[in-house]
């Protein structure tokens, strides 16, 4: 009797670490970053859709800090908050021009690119047709 109740909760707590360890609960479609171009002036990201079905990609937000401290949003921008039709294993290109507005951004860039470090941008996407909010991580 006791075997069988031992065996029950150890299945069930297996099965529970395999299916939550199988999901990546900051970007649930698993959208990938194949490449990627940054300076003071532009930012460009090619982002690859992994699954068998089409995704429509909103990017919501780009955010980045670099190891000095510097951070910076963008909320605005070329392809910031228009609706990608990415299809099954294709790719689309996110680019965003930095305007003299944008200086937040900017300063973060330049910092980096002359102090070195790292740089950690973090996509903030919305998929309009399933609903779901996702973040893809990027680190220089």
């Amino acid at each position: 009797m006791v075997i069988p109740i031992v065996y029950g909760i150890y299945k069930g707590y297996s099965d529970y670490r395999t299916f939550s360890n199988s999901i990546n609960y900051a970007n649930p479609l698993n959208l990938q970053i194949k490449s990627y171009f940054i300076s003071e002036d532009f930012i460009s990201f090619i982002i690859e859709n992994p699954n068998n079905f089409t995704v429509y990609l909103v990017v919501t937000s780009i955010r980045m800090r670099n190891s000095f401290g510097s951070t910076a949003v963008i909320t605005t921008g070329d392809d910031i908050n228009v609706i990608r039709p990415i299809g099954p294993g294709s790719f689309t290109n996110i680019e965003v021009t930095l305007l003299e507005s944008f200086a937040d951004p900017r300063k973060t860039i330049i910092q980096w690119k002359r102090g070195g470090g790292n740089l950690t941008i973090a996509i903030d996407y919305y998929e309009r047709e399933k609903n779901v909010n996702g973040v893809i991580f990027l680190n220089i």
